[in-house]
């Protein structure tokens, strides 16, 4: 391949190496949070820009053959790169005959296709054209996600410069400009043998982002026709940063155009985070792109490919892949950044990456911090196991080190945090002060830190210099010297931007985040009526003097008769949260009991959810408070959910070591017996779900998942069943009357339970369709069995 680098950052005097990646979001409790993006004011994709998106996209072939190499096509689609070592994404559908089907069938379709293969085409359609193979390192069904490692021609990790950064989803808005790139009827168009056909590209824009109960964006709509063979593609922004992933939607059979649907990128961001976890992503490849991701749920750094030990560090020589063993000496170490001298406690130092044939290192601590340091001014505190104590500098030798686990797991930061997310550092600051000054065409500015909202360098060299104000300058830094506390670890720093030419910048409240609250009620209403918008605000806000007489206006006689059926559900709800910040707490029950059957879901899950806690809580006293007071509820209800939770993981647990097959399937009273069980379990978790702001998503889908499959088992079950009474009957002609009758009814009971079951699987089915997209890995036994 050719071209200039994916993700290239690099100032004039090649200090970046070309994978640093510019991705700015950080992750707390395994869900990213995304710093914000300023709208380009650019309605185009500036011409290297788009040539470095086009090089990373590629077509994907998949072929099958009972031979070595496979021979009929079964089909291709598109897919792109995600760092410099040959990491590919696609769709699943693009790479498994088997996507889409349940358990049973898609053992059936692996049985007959034996052996897939899979071929990658790079700058297809021009006089650079050059076909790969290609291997899925993993997949997932209901995301429809593959990531493939693609090969060069000695067998090793194919190079690729181009490749594209994330944009996180909170970025995104309507309206967002988008540019969707692919290979829209597929190898169908090939103009010959010896060229595939070029990429085309088209643009539109976002229409509507949709939201799962628990606020996470599980799908992008858009404006953007696409046809079969787009699917796996990139749709990017004005900066060529992945929005999200093509899919097709609204129809599309036949070689129709359809909608586009995007997969967000915070999706494919997860998917490559659990295909590390899986350990299906092989060591040597380029890591830096994912270092967003590559944080557990207790945020403490892991990257499989570089283990870390709770016993002692490891130094890794880069030599012959050596590696020497020891213990970090002191409790602080100094690192020398581009950002002037950090100094962090030890024990929360996760890992020191040493970038091949370059003077610069990246070091990321346990939260999720991590920032560039000068190698060859670095020196650790270090004690080789059977050695003395010394100071190790960071030499050519040295690939990497990996600190030992921590013993304590990381706090996360609570208030407002500042976000500075850039190629050289990504930091999360209590309390930043002091004011960035910058020379501008104008003349010199001084502007305080908190409202300086992005830095990017420009085609000429200079600083582009954003603010939340709407300014937009071009120019230089100037001496100057900011302060602030690292959120995670507490200490202070003292930096500078003179030297940055790349970085995003945002406040953020912790504590309002995804999955450590629940949903805000002005989020969740499903009418836009402004007395109730207005009323919901005022919840939110905690400022329930103001919302009594609001709602007081909405429930009088001649105002609350003229409302829909769905907005007397909405304010019911909103009339039992005032009774229950008001410590009306068996009034308030009543209220809510009477919404268990209401129409709208989120009014009814949103009742069940506040009848569990009042039950639970039945003084409405938790702590040494009342659940009336906001900050009380949230941690009553976090107890509540992680109740529901863990009795609902064993539940699944239970359930999916009784799934079985054919003549090891469950009987009908097992069957019934597990369904049930998931009825219950169900509602466990939608009530955790509700109470802890979508957190138990990922285990809502493995249970509809695994009871599609208990469906799916007993219908087969039933079927077998049924055929073999049928022969058995059938060859007994001199039988009486009666037992032919007798044996009609079982055969119509049969019928009768095959469709109740097929029933309940394709209602377990529609639940999945409309949870959006999960990343888990409750694909692994099947992938195991293939």
């Amino acid at each position: 391949m050719s071209g200039g680098s994916g993700n290239e950052t690099a100032r004039a005097d090649g200090r970046r190496r070309h994978s640093q990646s510019i991705s700015c979001s950080i992750a707390v409790a395994m869900v990213v949070f995304p710093l914000a993006v300023p709208g380009a004011s650019a309605q185009s994709i500036r011409p290297d820009v788009l040539e470095r998106v086009k090089h990373a996209t590629v077509m994907v072939k998949t072929s099958w053959s009972k031979s070595t190499e496979g021979d009929t096509p079964l089909g291709s689609g598109s897919g792109f790169f995600v760092n410099a070592t040959g990491i590919c994404i696609t769709n699943d559908h693009v790479t498994d005959p088997g996507h889409g089907k349940n358990r049973v069938e898609k053992m059936e379709i692996w049985q007959k296709y034996n052996r897939l293969t899979w071929r990658v085409v790079t700058d297809s359609g021009t006089d650079e054209e050059a076909v790969y193979s290609a291997n899925v390192l993993y997949s997932n069904d209901q995301a429809d996600m593959a990531v493939m490692q693609v090969l060069d021609e000695d067998g090793e990790f194919l190079e690729t410069p181009n490749y594209l950064a994330f944009r996180p989803s909170g970025g995104v808005e309507p309206k967002t400009k988008l540019w969707d790139l692919g290979f829209p009827g597929g190898e169908n168009l090939t103009r010959s043998r010896d060229r595939n056909p070029p990429i085309r590209m088209q643009s539109g824009n976002v229409i509507e982002l949709s939201r799962s109960p628990g606020g996470r964006i599980k799908g992008i709509t858009t404006n953007i026709l696409v046809n079969q063979g787009n699917s796996g593609g990139p749709v990017v922004d004005v900066d060529g940063r992945l929005v999200g992933i093509a899919t097709l939607a609204g129809g599309g059979d036949g070689g129709r155009s359809a909608i586009a649907i995007l997969i967000p990128a915070d999706l494919t961001m997860e998917m490559i985070r659990v295909a590390f976890e899986e350990r299906k992503i092989p060591a040597g490849v380029d890591v830096e792109p994912f270092l967003d991701v590559l944080t557990d749920a207790q945020r403490v750094f892991q990257i499989p490919t570089t283990p870390r030990r709770e016993d002692y560090a490891c130094m890794t020589l880069e030599e012959g892949g050596g590696v020497i063993c020891g213990a970090s000496a002191e409790k602080d170490i100094t690192w020398p950044t581009l950002l002037g001298d950090i100094t962090v406690p030890s024990a929360l130092c996760a890992y020191v990456l040493c970038d091949e044939d370059d003077e610069y290192g990246t070091v990321l601590l346990d939260g999720g911090d991590r920032f560039r340091i000068v190698l060859d001014k670095a020196v650790v505190p270090f004690t080789p196991t059977g050695g003395e104590s010394r100071r190790a500098e960071l030499n050519d030798d040295i690939a990497s080190i990996a600190f030992a686990l921590p013993q304590r797991q990381p706090e996360i930061p609570s208030g407002k945090v500042f976000l500075i997310g850039g190629a050289d550092f990504h930091l999360a600051l209590k309390d930043p002060s002091g004011d960035v000054k910058f020379d501008s065409a104008a003349g010199e500015v001084s502007i305080p830190i908190e409202q300086v909202t992005r830095i990017e360098e420009t085609d000429g060299g200079d600083i582009g210099l954003h603010t939340n104000f709407g300014a937009k300058m071009i120019g230089s830094f100037v001496d100057h010297m900011l302060e602030g506390t690292l959120a995670w670890t507490g200490t202070r720093i003292k930096f500078s931007f003179k030297d940055i030419t790349n970085a995003e910048l945002r406040i953020v409240d912790f504590d309002q985040l995804a999955g450590r609250r629940e949903l805000r009620l002005s989020d969740s209403l499903s009418t836009t009526d402004n007395r109730l918008v207005k009323l919901a605000g005022l919840l939110d806000a905690g400022d329930l003097a103001a919302a009594k007489p609001s709602l007081a206006e909405i429930v009088e006689r001649d105002v609350f008769n003229k409302l829909s059926k769905q907005k007397k559900e909405e304010v019911g709800r909103l009339e039992g949260e005032v009774l229950m910040r008001s410590g009306e707490y068996e009034a308030a029950h009543a209220a809510f009991r009477k919404l268990l059957r209401a129409d709208v879901e989120d009014v009814r899950w949103h009742a069940n959810a506040r009848c569990a806690m009042l039950e639970r809580f039945a003084d409405g006293r938790f702590e040494g408070g009342k659940i009336s007071e906001v900050d009380v509820f949230e941690r009553a209800a976090e107890v509540l959910a992680d109740e529901h939770t863990r009795e609902a993981r064993r539940a699944i647990e239970e359930m999916e070591s009784r799934l079985g097959f054919g003549a090891d399937a469950a009987k009908r009273t097992e069957y019934l017996k597990l369904v049930r069980r998931a009825d219950q379990t169900e509602e466990s978790l939608l009530i955790a779900n509700r109470l802890r702001g979508g957190a138990t998503e990922e285990l809502l889908v493995r249970l509809w998942r695994d009871l599609a499959d208990l469906h799916a088992i007993e219908i087969s079950r039933l079927r077998i069943e049924r055929q073999s009474l049928q022969e058995d009957s059938s060859g007994d002609r001199d039988a009486p009357e009666s037992k032919r009758r007798q044996v009609e009814r079982k055969l119509e009971r049969f019928d009768g339970d095959v469709e109740k079951a097929a029933e309940s699987y394709g209602e377990a089915k529609r639940k999945l369709s409309e949870a959006g997209f999960i990343i888990d890995d409750s694909d692994r036994d099947m992938r195991n069995e293939r």
